[in-house]
């Protein structure tokens, strides 16, 4: 962890599960956290929690499904920026049929567009300063499309893509861009996934590693300089299966994946 230490790192969808657990993690490396979310008062709470262990913390409300309050966070986020971690996101239990265009624009605007301005906004001052990394949260979903997640997964391919292409971009500029692929991790992330009509589906299947490893896995792999990292369960097999036999992979799909 000392690859963070004297670092600023902002981290998004940090009220809870995987980014809390990476807030942590990196205030105790000796990091300067920013956090961001939309829940105010869980952010306070994980602000002063930190305080008290002597780390530096600020909180900066954040919905990023709004492209305003993304600006506006720019503008008040209080040093520069040396780690930005794209972590906020919203999943989705429902058929492509299923699920209406509303339900469809705010996970491609939360996973993907928020994505994608964030660090637009805040690359410019990593240039400048001739260094800085990325590192965006998109799922095994990135690699292999499940049912009931067309849309989630759509979103997580796109990241990747994006991440890819501005990975190339910047490399020669001091700029790295890692790339986390979860599994299934045991948070809140399942149970808030939006149904067909944007309602939440609480009764969603809640399975895989604990926040803590996933956290310290995605870490990890950042301290590395790591391109991409794919980890989780039995289900990171998939990713690969499809790649060599996409055939076999999409006829087990319906099989395994969890409501």
């Amino acid at each position: 962890m000392g690859a963070f230490d004297g670092r600023t790192a902002w981290v998004t969808g940090a009220s809870s599960g995987m980014g809390a657990a990476m807030v942590r993690q990196l205030a105790e490396g000796g990091a300067r956290v920013v956090l961001s979310a939309r829940r105010r008062e869980r952010l306070d709470a994980l602000a002063e929690e930190l305080r008290g262990r002597g780390a530096q913390a600020e909180v900066v409300p954040l919905d990023m499904a709004l492209p305003a309050d993304i600006t506006a966070a720019v503008a008040s986020c209080p040093w520069p920026v040396d780690l930005l971690v794209n972590n906020a996101g919203i999943g989705q239990r429902s058929a492509a049929v299923d699920t209406d265009m509303a339900t469809v624009r705010r996970i491609m605007e939360v996973n993907f567009f928020g994505l994608v301005q964030l660090t637009t906004a805040v690359l410019p001052g990593m240039l400048a300063r001739g260094g800085g990394q990325v590192v965006n949260i998109s799922s095994i979903s990135g690699h292999v499309a499940t049912p009931r997640r067309s849309t989630y997964a759509a979103s997580k391919h796109a990241v990747r893509a994006w991440s890819d292409a501005l990975r190339a971009e910047v490399r020669d500029r001091g700029v790295q861009v890692t790339v986390a692929c979860p599994g299934y991790v045991r948070t809140a992330f399942a149970t808030a996934a939006l149904r067909g009509d944007g309602t939440v589906n609480p009764d969603a299947e809640v399975r895989g590693l604990t926040a803590e490893d996933a956290a310290a896995r995605i870490l990890r792999a950042t301290a590395q300089g790591r391109r991409e990292v794919l980890f989780g369960g039995k289900e990171v097999a998939a990713a690969y299966l499809m790649r060599w036999m996409p055939g076999l992979t999409q006829r087990l799909l319906p099989l395994v994946a969890p409501r």
